[in-house]
């Protein structure tokens, strides 16, 4: 694991409540630890979160050693240094995905993709929108770069008509596959809607 190849954005911004450290990943849901001073791992919380500075620093001398972890992503590692002042910021992390050891593996996580987009087609056209949300998300949660999965989530909120949920899930595909005309057009209509 490369701690520099660890894309890690802080932003210094005022807030109201002072001192405030905002930790985020994508994907979201990362568990994040921080390392002590004895050396122990200690969970703090999955992203998003949002902590005071001093529960950041409280584990070390000024330095805060954090590590984020998802199931199917490298683990990534950042350190913060506390400069003294009391400016509120974020830390964003951007994890990793595993890479696949070998062409079976890769042939497996294919197949089940498949399977649970074939099944979430199945489910939407018998108008079980409810089931078919439910496999999405799991789709989701196993393979988040996968912009088709986000499409047909907006597709089911759009029918629905939990628009703001479909805007959500279609500009999220379009953050992944920014090309995807049908998309875009479909972001556009659901803005114009809420003008």
């Amino acid at each position: 694991m490369k701690i520099g190849s660890v894309l890690a954005l802080f932003f210094a911004a005022s807030c109201a409540s002072p001192s405030l450290v905002g930790i985020n990943s994508y994907p979201e849901n990362s568990q994040v630890y921080v390392k002590t001073k004895e050396g122990e791992v200690k969970e703090i919380g999955k992203t998003p979160l949002s902590l005071s500075r001093s529960e950041i620093f409280s584990y070390g001398s000024g330095i805060s050693a954090l590590e984020f972890r998802k199931d199917g992503y490298e683990t990534e590692k950042i350190v913060l240094a506390d400069n003294g002042r009391t400016d509120s910021y974020d830390v964003s992390v951007k994890l990793s995905e595993k890479r696949l050891e070998t062409k079976e593996d890769n042939n497996k996580a294919l197949e089940i993709l498949a399977k649970g987009l074939a099944k979430s087609l199945h489910l939407t056209m018998k108008k079980d929108y409810d089931k078919a949300q439910i496999v999405l998300e799991s789709l989701i949660q196993n393979y988040p770069s996968v912009s088709v999965c986000h499409d047909l989530l907006g597709n089911i909120f759009f029918l629905k008509h939990e628009n703001n949920l479909a805007l959500q899930s279609y500009e999220k595909s379009l953050m992944i596959y920014p090309d995807n005309i049908e998309t875009k057009q479909m972001v556009q209509r659901l803005k114009k809607g809420q003008e």
